[in-house]
């Protein structure tokens, strides 16, 4: 059933339609996607989420703290602390928890020190 929650959310349906799909509070669904420990609205965490999985999005605390960063094209500059034309998106800790999984699953966060609370991560570089 999570599979189908998410798969529908992804494609644009919300949570609350999904909850009256699937018979269960908006705030369930919103918890079984992760995305309910945020004040981001849902489209922006769609949009993020896509981002993410294109390799649009980085979160490079080496050199910017714990911003995080979109770029327009390709994954950010080709090596780290060049800010190139990044725009910020918001802070790491900012993100709900489905978004900070998916960037450090998807080696999105650069944080070798560990910084973040969320042991040492080097993101990968994608040309």
């Amino acid at each position: 059933e999570l599979q189908d929650i998410e798969s529908f959310w992804i494609k644009g349906v919300s949570a609350k339609e999904l909850g009256s799909q699937f018979l269960r509070p908006e705030y369930a669904i919103k918890d079984l996607l992760n995305i309910a420990d945020s004040g981001m609205e849902e489209h922006v965490v769609r949009v993020i989420d896509r981002d993410i999985a294109h390799g649009l999005i980085i979160c490079d605390v080496e050199n910017y703290g714990g911003l995080v960063q979109r770029a327009k094209t390709t994954i950010m500059p080709s090596w780290y602390g060049v800010g190139g034309d990044a725009e910020v998106v918001c802070h790491f800790n900012e993100m709900p928890l489905r978004l900070r999984r998916n960037m450090i699953k998807r080696h999105r966060l650069h944080d070798p020190e560990g910084a973040l609370g969320y042991g040492g991560h080097n993101a990968e570089l994608v040309y």
